[in-house]
């Protein structure tokens, strides 16, 4: 796997509630539909930040998306992106990350638009016709 491979197969197959539940940052039970402080800029403003649908987080403070990488760099202050990747690379290979990847996926059995499963039109037993 090339360097730009790996950037991103990390991108896209590290979730951002894991890093950020393995980083303390939000709880274990976090209903990831919900806003929280943004781990960047470290505000107490428990609505500033938010998942977004491809794997990033905005916070409307900052007015920036951030990805797993820039979270991770800013978190554990790693200056050197190359270590940042090699480092989040290892820990995705260990059964710690394993672990908290299938924990994460059963807490979060949500379709990406719950609100399209739960409307079916109603069928008429008869014709409106008749």
């Amino acid at each position: 796997m090339n360097y730009q491979e790996k950037i991103k197969h990390i991108q896209t197959h590290f979730p951002m509630s894991v890093l950020l539940k393995k980083l303390n940052i939000i709880p274990p039970n976090f209903n990831i539909n919900h806003r929280f402080p943004c781990p960047i800029h470290q505000g107490k403003n428990p609505t500033c930040c938010h998942f977004t649908s491809d794997n990033k987080i905005h916070c409307w403070k900052c007015c920036k998306d951030y990805d797993i990488i820039d979270v991770y760099m800013a978190i554990r202050q790693i200056k050197s992106f190359h270590e940042a990747i090699q480092k989040i690379a290892g820990f995705m290979n260990s059964f710690e990350f394993k672990a908290l990847n299938k924990q994460e996926k059963e807490i979060t059995k949500i379709t990406i638009n719950p609100l399209k499963q739960l409307y079916q039109p109603m069928k008429s037993k008869q014709s409106v016709d008749d």
